[in-house]
């Protein structure tokens, strides 16, 4: 068995290398089944691998499996609250551009029958661009979400945790996921995109919520939030956090 810190980095490494562009859904399959054949042998399989659990385990752990969505609009940085409504954002700029891409689908249909070339090109090429956002393609540049992923796998392993894969970025957790017989549900988002640890906590029926994310300091000494679905983050961590205990020492709670 390697040493602890050997692990991590070895683990960082492949999933940087073989699953860095898991985004579609067969994808996100392959890389979750990988993870549980590896590391959650003994764990029960539900929601297709999605979803890995033990009957002892009293905490449970959320993170997302997917690559973050590539954007090419936005500022460098958000504020809290503003970060927090992306993914809101981003999801309906999917649909309306895919909206627009069946109109435009019927407008090139009519004019090509109608003879219009010129038109024509301007309205496959803007059909293209709608399809790439409809869509959606996987941001490259995802260091700090594998390094994310990878610290969720130490941490389900080290501090007996459930382990529960999202499909994608969220901008809150559906009720359906929360179950009683949890006394603490971790969502980690991600936690190497800043210099600094912050943790939200709530109450939930019977379980004590938190989200755990990186956040920046900014010059009104407020915190902000890295665009990392425009700009990506390719700066390898120094060192990888492998348990809850160590993650909670390391951030700093506060109220949004």
């Amino acid at each position: 068995m390697p040493e602890r810190p050997k692990l991590e980095k070895r683990l960082f490494e492949i999933l940087l290398i073989h699953f860095r562009f898991a985004y579609y859904r067969k994808q996100q399959s392959k890389l979750v089944n990988w993870i549980s054949q590896q590391f959650f042998a003994d764990y029960e399989k539900k929601q297709k691998g999605f979803f890995l659990t033990k009957l002892e385990n009293k905490k449970l752990l959320i993170v997302n499996c997917s690559a973050p969505t590539k954007s090419f609009i936005g500022k460098r940085s958000f504020k809290i609250n503003h970060w927090l409504k992306m993914p809101k954002i981003m999801t309906t700029m999917q649909f309306l551009s895919l909206l627009l891409l069946i109109i435009f689908i019927f407008i090139s249909s009519y004019l090509w029958y109608s003879g219009q070339l010129l038109q024509l090109c301007i309205s496959l090429i803007i059909c293209g661009i709608l399809s790439i956002i409809a869509i959606g393609l996987p941001q490259t540049k995802c260091f700090s979400h594998i390094a994310t992923l990878t610290t969720a796998i130490m941490m389900a392993q080290n501090s007996q945790m459930d382990l529960l894969f999202l499909k994608g970025e969220m901008a809150e957790l559906p009720h359906k996921l929360i179950a009683n017989r949890y006394s603490k549900i971790v969502w980690l988002r991600d936690i190497y995109n800043g210099e600094q640890i912050l943790t939200t906590k709530s109450k939930v029926d019977n379980s004590i919520e938190e989200m755990i994310f990186a956040a920046d300091k900014a010059q009104d000494n407020q915190f902000v939030v890295r665009n990392v679905n425009r700009y990506g983050n390719e700066v390898v961590p120094k060192s990888l956090i492998v348990s809850l205990q160590q993650l909670e020492c390391l951030s700093k709670e506060i109220v949004i």
